[in-house]
């Protein structure tokens, strides 16, 4: 299961330097200190397994199960064929030697293969071989191994990977969750949720698997910390989240707090039932938790936070409007769907989509005096942006032909109009706006910067007496304006 809530707009103003810091700081580590690191551990057990060590080891743990786990071991023959052990059986059985954690916890700390036994010299040279060459690698040397553990190594983990994909899924939880969290209660505080909950994860896994000799790392510790603290942090705000079930994943809104036992009885479930025992879940259940404390300590002492760092975005029931309008449309139940599409436009008068749908039912009644309204609304929408201009000339084409006229406008809209058919390359059509807005509105501002662009658009149609009219005109009617001057060193240039 995955649950994860959706950040707004980033603001420039106030970037995230915290989280994209940290960010950098693991994609740092994985490029450069530990880019050979896989080569390195492979190296490692490849010499491991090409040596006697793994069949010393399994006489010795094939004694210590036979004598019911007990040390010391004290019937190991000081003499041993160790050719006799075939190697495929070698391998199974060392396979199901890794998984007893005791064992290889004892192992390491010298309680098994004894000083005394005659194995004993041959067992460490090979073993220390073995170590030096694991720690070779940034995983060994700087992971937290809880049977072995260094105080550095609880913070070092951290920033550590095993493996791109696993650096690229917690750099995506990383950037999500920080955003929220380094806007909603400051850097500070949320640089200490990261560290402090990355400590406390790491010191759960150790607490909880005492005897492990794998080594601890990844941020996911520190980010599930984030997710604990960004839970209690915004409470009973709501948040716009999406989550995957596998076979199901969509969007909903929800309250933070209610974030809180689903992050944290998901990872219960996965600690029991994922079968994937190389994922760290007790860590992540520590951060969970430390992160949910750090902020209830917070919020009792300070306090502070921005609730606004998580606004959610108002639920959208004009779409589903909309649909239910065109599906009446499609059933000819023509007054209902006008009915929702009015109800819609009540609470958004600027809404394209119910605009645009409303403007072709009403093709059909031209003489409605709403056909006009609705046309005008629309057209000063899409004139606005030159992404929409196409489309508001298609408006224009549509009404022209249901109305057999042009709509009733603002002078201001038809100036613009004009000016966006001189973009489209269609400047006869401008010229003839322009030419009435000259006789009707003279005094628009607009005018003579919208003449200038008619002038271009001639200029590339090869029209270039036109383009030079265009000028002269400019030039006549708004002596000693800016563009008069432009339109008068453009003559001039030839």
């Amino acid at each position: 299961m995955l649950i994860i809530p959706v950040i707004g707009k980033i603001s420039l103003k106030n970037p995230p330097f915290v989280t994209l810091f940290l960010i950098l700081a693991n994609v740092l580590m994985y490029f450069t200190a530990q880019w050979n690191d896989r080569a390195k551990v492979e190296a490692a057990y490849d010499f491991y397994m090409s040596s006697d060590l793994p069949k010393i080891e399994l006489l010795y743990y094939q004694a210590y199960v036979a004598g019911d786990k007990k040390l010391p071991i004290v019937h190991v023959p000081g003499k041993i064929d160790l050719p006799a052990v075939k190697e495929v059986e070698t391998f199974s059985l060392w396979e199901i030697m890794r998984e007893d954690g005791e064992f290889f916890y004892l192992l390491e700390k010298n309680r098994v293969v004894l000083s005394q036994d005659e194995l004993y010299p041959w067992w460490l040279d090979l073993k220390t071989g073995f170590q030096n060459r694991l720690n070779e690698s940034m995983i060994y040397r700087f992971g937290l191994k809880p049977s072995a553990p260094k105080w550095y190594a609880f913070f070092t983990c951290m920033f550590l990977h095993g493996g791109f994909e696993h650096l690229l899924g917690n750099m995506i939880f990383l950037w999500l969750l920080g955003c929220f969290l380094e806007m909603g209660c400051g850097r500070s505080f949320y640089l200490a949720v990261y560290l402090l909950s990355g400590l406390a994860a790491g010191a759960s896994f150790w607490l909880i698997y005492p005897h492990s000799t794998s080594p601890l790392i990844g941020a996911s510790g520190a980010i599930a910390g984030m997710m604990g603290s960004f839970a209690v942090l915004f409470g009973k705000k709501k948040v716009k989240i999406f989550f995957s079930l596998g076979f199901y994943f969509g969007y909903r809104q929800m309250t933070a707090i209610a974030l809180l036992p689903l992050w944290f009885c998901n990872e219960v479930y996965q600690l029991f039932f994922s079968g994937m025992p190389q994922v760290a879940y007790v860590a992540h259940i520590g951060g969970i938790l430390s992160g949910a404390i750090l902020s209830f300590i917070h919020m009792k002492s300070f306090g502070i936070y921005d609730e606004n760092a998580v606004s959610a975005e108002p639920e959208d029931t004009s779409s589903p409007m909309v649909e239910k309008a065109l599906e009446h449309i499609g059933n000819l139940e023509i007054q209902k769907g006008r009915g929702l599409l009015d109800q819609v436009l009540e609470k958004d008068p600027g809404h394209v989509p119910a605009l645009t749908h409303l403007f072709n039912l009403l093709k059909n009644m031209p003489e409605e005096s709403r056909f006009q309204d609705i046309t005008k609304t629309l057209l000063e929408i899409l004139m606005a942006k030159p992404a929409t201009w196409k489309v508001g000339l298609k408006i224009i084409n549509d009404y022209e032909k249901a109305a057999g006229r042009w709509p009733k406008l603002s002078p201001e809209l038809y100036v613009k109009i004009g000016v966006v058919y001189a973009y489209d390359e269609q400047p006869e059509a401008s010229e003839k706006i322009l030419s009435a807005m000259l006789l009707q509105k003279p005094e628009l501002q607009s005018i003579p910067p919208a003449m200038l662009k008619l002038a271009e658009a001639y200029k590339k149609k090869g029209r270039f007496q036109d383009f030079k009219d265009c000028l002269q005109t400019l030039i006549e009617k708004y002596p000693g304006s800016k563009e008069s001057q432009v339109a008068e060193k453009i003559l001039l240039d030839g």
